[in-house]
């Protein structure tokens, strides 16, 4: 007989199963909750040209039946309450076998992945097991797990403190803090989390490190229950906290502030790895300005190989857009290579990507942390980067200090837009005084209800902050500005109910899309100049429509006539649409013809859209 355990945490999934000994019962947590996953999802991926999958999945599926007949959709209880895996079997309690997930604990200084190598995976050379595996890997995390598994979570990094970042650490000679390291996960692979927090504990000087605080935001997968927990029992500096729902990002991150107790709290992602001497640069700068947010150089990680890279000379640091309040890397400006004298010096960085940065409590507070009125994830990076600067603090990005993450093309948990756009709307309504317009344009005024601002500005006014005119002129003097143009909004075709779309790949060159709201229909166009949509620009190339990155050759303008045509010149040809396909092209003028007439708005004039 199988039971539902009730206990007050998130969800977990268990499959257990009576035997014929009174009072013992089977579980299997990890290879079970493997093989349901790989048999419900095997035909999605696999492949019709390899017998040996096949097979695999005719013999398989049979168990499928019998293992969905006994699946528990049981419940985990938190760190602190009795979490020792433990299900009811009629009127006894009997403890289950916990499984890890497959690692490699061990350390061989000449083992796969060692200081930073990447592991090629050929799938041709993989076992029947180890292909369900990497195709598993792929489908629930979109990053090699399979070779990850094959790395030790102790793995060593090579060395990337220069000489002169060394002679930085040897000058020193003053205290630094203890730190407070903040992690959130939610159903992270088991290495790339393992390794996260090894690096961390192995990395930093015992004397340094307080404390990691490890935050599930409400994980569903079973190692991260009582397996996790198993694993981390023996190491005295680490912290697991759980949310009881599903918080997002940055409500996790303030639950695990409010738990932290050192000085300096550094923030981190849940698939990083700190090389040698991480953290020990960044704290200096906080020791000489205890107002200085600091973020690391960021070294990529391959999601295919895990090959960690080592970038001793950055040049780029991070940005925004205007227009869409996003987070973007900007080279960095010739006037900050020149401010800063020496390698070892810190670039003062407009923003932050927010996923790894170290702050003191005191300052975080003074600023109001996060906004607790912000939904899961989007916008808090760039909130903390302009009240940092307008606030009296300083954001700077630490090139001698160095932490690896892995970077995957496609994001396991997609965010929901609209808590990105709600959150943003909220950034702008507190910080950016009339500068927000330009945000609120390129949604087309269609703001959605960010929910109420009040306690922010009070804050902003408490504290006697800088305007985002201040913040403009000398932090990013370079920022372009879409000041005067006199056409702004969607180019909707004459003939379609359809308008002119940007797309996300410029190679493919502007189409025409059904209308609805998107930002990639925002267009800018002067009475007679350049037409361009986020950084992409209307060219002629060849008598082709492209979209560039760059201004389009010298001479090329955009013309919009009182006939409603775009007319390009110098070839004073006009855009049209075409009657059969989404393709846009330049053809000769011609009166009342619908597919080259546009209607565009020009810019609201009740509104103050600064420079």
């Amino acid at each position: 007989m199988i039971r539902k355990i009730k206990m007050k945490y998130c969800r977990f999934n268990f499959i257990a199963r009576r035997v014929k000994r009174p009072g013992s019962l089977i579980v299997s947590c990890g290879f079970v909750s493997s093989v349901i996953w790989f048999l419900v999802y095997f035909d999605k991926w696999k492949s019709r040209d390899d017998p040996a999958l096949k097979q695999a999945s005719s013999g398989l599926r049979p168990m499928l039946r019998v293992l969905k007949s006994g699946l528990i959709h049981g419940d985990v209880g938190r760190a602190d309450q009795n979490n020792d895996s433990t299900f009811l079997h009629g009127q006894n309690l009997v403890a289950a076998e916990i499984v890890f997930p497959p690692f490699v604990d061990s350390h061989d200084p000449n083992g796969p992945g060692e200081r930073g190598a990447g592991v090629d995976i050929d799938e041709k050379n993989l076992t029947i097991v180890e292909k369900l595996r990497f195709r598993a890997g792929w489908g629930k995390h979109n990053l090699n797990e399979l070779a990850s598994q094959r790395i030790s979570i102790h793995r060593s990094l090579p060395s990337c403190t220069t000489s002169a970042c060394q002679n930085v650490l040897t000058a020193f000679t003053g205290t630094l803090d203890e730190v407070s390291v903040i992690i959130i996960y939610h159903n992270e692979p088991w290495t790339t989390l393992l390794r996260t927090v090894h690096s961390i504990l192995s990395r930093t000087p015992e004397r340094l490190l307080r404390e990691v605080l490890l935050v599930d935001d409400c994980s569903t997968v079973a190692y991260l229950g009582a397996p996790f927990d198993k694993y981390f029992s023996t190491f005295p500096k680490v912290k697991i906290l759980r949310a009881q729902k599903k918080i997002g990002l940055i409500k996790a991150r303030l639950l695990g502030f409010e738990a932290s107790t050192a000085p300096v709290v550094v923030f981190l992602d849940a698939h990083i790895e700190c090389f040698p001497g991480w953290v020990e640069p960044m704290l200096i700068r906080i020791a000489q300005n205890r107002q200085a947010v600091v973020y690391p150089v960021i070294d990529k990680i391959k999601d295919t190989t895990f090959h960690v890279g080592c970038n001793t000379d950055p040049r780029y640091y991070g940005s925004f857009s205007v227009t869409n309040l996003l987070f973007e890397w900007d080279e960095i400006p010739q006037r900050e290579l020149d401010r800063r004298q020496e390698q070892s010096q810190t670039y003062r960085s407009p923003t932050m990507p927010g996923g790894l940065f170290a702050i003191t409590r005191e300052f975080f507070t003074k600023i109001g942390t996060y906004d607790p009125e912000m939904n899961y994830w989007g916008g808090e990076n760039i909130e903390i980067s302009f009240k940092t600067w307008m606030c009296g603090g300083e954001l700077l990005l630490d090139t001698c200090s160095h932490v690896g993450h892995v970077f995957r093309t496609y994001p396991p948990v997609r965010g929901n837009y609209s808590d990105v756009i709600r959150n943003s709307l909220r950034v702008a309504e507190v910080w950016m005084d009339d500068y927000k317009n330009y945000f609120y344009e390129s949604l087309n005024y269609n703001l959605l209800d960010f929910g109420n601002v009040t306690d922010r500005k009070i804050l902003r006014d408490s504290l006697q902050c800088q305007s985002f005119e201040w913040f403009r002129k000398n932090i990013v003097p370079e920022k372009f500005l879409p000041h005067s143009f006199q056409y702004v909004g969607e180019i909707r075709s004459g003939a379609f109910q359809k308008c002119v779309d940007r797309g996300s790949n410029l190679d493919t060159g502007p189409k025409l899309r059904a209308c609805g709201g998107s930002t990639s229909h925002i267009w800018y166009l002067q009475g007679q100049g350049q037409l361009f949509s986020k950084n992409a620009f209307v060219c002629n190339t060849d008598g082709i429509v492209t979209l560039e990155k760059q201004k389009c050759s010298s001479g090329e303008q955009w013309h919009y006539t009182q006939d409603k045509s775009l007319v390009h010149y110098p070839s004073g040809k006009c855009l049209t649409a075409n009657a059969t396909s989404v393709e846009l092209s330049l053809t000769e003028c011609t009166s009342d013809n619908k597919l080259q007439m546009w209607e565009i708005k020009t810019r609201r004039s009740d509104l103050n859209f600064p420079s």
